[in-house]
């Protein structure tokens, strides 16, 4: 059991303005008592948090503090999965794959979403911190 954080958590939790802000907090507080097992998260959403938290916030550096301190903190908790190049090429082929049934534009997966699903498999983790209804298709979201 465990769950997957998704960029959406990390904007929540690390925004205060974040529409999620308090979907974020409370969320945080049932990982923090073990209810949804082991927490992970991959690079490629560290990097789209990042980015997204410089941009919304302004560069804010309390915001990015509060990011750095989740990931890489005394008290840090969240597991980032190891990645390899071949992974690059499987989700290359999921991506192509799941866009391809795709019935409208509005219906297409970002790599890095795909990505999510893909590591989610692979390590056989059933949940997705998210705020995206298109991974119910594939994950048990939590928001």
């Amino acid at each position: 059991m465990g769950i997957f954080l998704d960029t959406g958590f990390f904007m929540g939790i690390c925004h205060p303005k974040d529409p999620y802000h308090e979907n974020s907090k409370r969320l945080l507080r049932e990982m923090s008592q073990g209810t949804h097992g082991l927490i992970y998260t991959s690079f490629y959403i560290i990097a789209e948090a990042a980015t997204l938290l410089l941009i919304r916030t302004h560069n804010h550096p309390k915001r990015l503090e509060k990011f750095e301190t989740l990931l890489f903190g005394p008290k840090k908790f969240i597991r980032i999965l190891a990645w390899s190049p071949t992974m690059d090429v499987e989700v290359l082929k999921l991506f192509r794959e799941l866009n391809a049934k795709a019935e409208s534009e509005k219906q297409y997966l970002s790599f890095i979403d795909v990505s999510n699903i893909y590591l989610c498999r692979h390590y056989q983790i059933e949940k997705i911190a998210s705020y995206d209804a298109h991974f119910d298709a594939f994950l048990v979201r939590i928001s």
